[in-house]
């Protein structure tokens, strides 16, 4: 298929109030607003089983501008014709949002699943002794500065 233009994602807090005057606070990775208010509402009313959910507000928790390169875990599950799979992955990415974008690209590019067939369980920040992926492990010892890729081709910032 045809590669498509890396968006950026970014990570949202949304607050929205029940009938009960309850405030939920929910957080989403996505490309936008709209989308990530959507997304929320339609998990909020799968897992709390209300349909009455007022949006008040969001935030954008934005990420630092710092030129350090992490090392992230991502445990996902995703699904493939009927199956279920589990995977572990990892990125070198500046943040955990561009860990997720990195990991919705490398889905897309390698196995051609959607975002919507993918849940993401746990990202995590890694330590040098939990790194796990022969590809990750060459950069152990490196102090890896940002931009270690040609940025432009992908376009990430």
């Amino acid at each position: 298929g045809m590669l498509k233009q890396f968006k950026k994602i970014n990570l949202y807090a949304l607050f929205f109030k029940t009938t009960k005057n309850k405030i939920i606070k929910i957080s989403i990775f996505s490309e936008n607003i709209y989308l990530a208010i959507k997304k929320s509402k339609k998990i909020l009313t799968r897992i709390l089983k209300i349909n009455k959910l007022n949006f008040i507000t969001s935030i954008i928790i934005n990420k630092y501008n710092s030129l350090k390169a992490f090392i992230f875990g991502a445990w996902i599950l995703y699904k493939k014709k009927y199956f279920v799979i589990s995977s572990y992955l990892e990125f070198i990415a500046d943040s955990i949002q561009d860990c997720v974008s990195q990991l919705y690209f490398w889905l897309e590019s390698h196995y051609h699943i959607s975002r919507k067939k993918l849940l993401i369980l746990k990202i995590k920040k890694l330590s040098i002794e939990e790194i796990m992926k022969k590809h990750i492990l060459q950069y152990r010892y490196t102090d890896i500065k940002l931009p270690i890729f040609a940025n432009k081709k992908f376009n990430l910032t």
